[in-house]
């Protein structure tokens, strides 16, 4: 799990079943949700599972893949991450 903050912004949304819990929170098609992939990367979910499960509220996604754990974010080339892009798109 992400820890509680971030630079020290408060994380709000520390895992999927957090992230379930804002959608539920208003059962409405206008509770869409910006999801940055890799938010999810650091909390150590399959990427592309994520965004598949939660696609119907995802309004847009962050595209990018950073060298990141916990403590360090360090954004760097699509292409040179372990989250394939194309099943995150498109689903498998």
């Amino acid at each position: 799990m992400t820890p509680p903050d971030c630079r020290v912004i408060p994380r709000i949304i520390r895992s999927p079943a957090a992230y379930r819990r804002v959608i539920e929170m208003v059962d409405s098609h206008a509770n869409g949700r910006t999801c940055c992939q890799e938010s999810f990367g650091a909390m150590g979910v399959d990427i592309p599972e994520t965004v598949q499960r939660f696609a119907e509220h995802i309004k847009f996604v962050h595209f990018k893949y950073d060298e990141t754990d916990a403590d360090n974010f360090v954004e760097t080339w699509y292409d040179t991450g372990p989250t394939d892009m194309l099943a995150a798109m498109c689903g498998n």
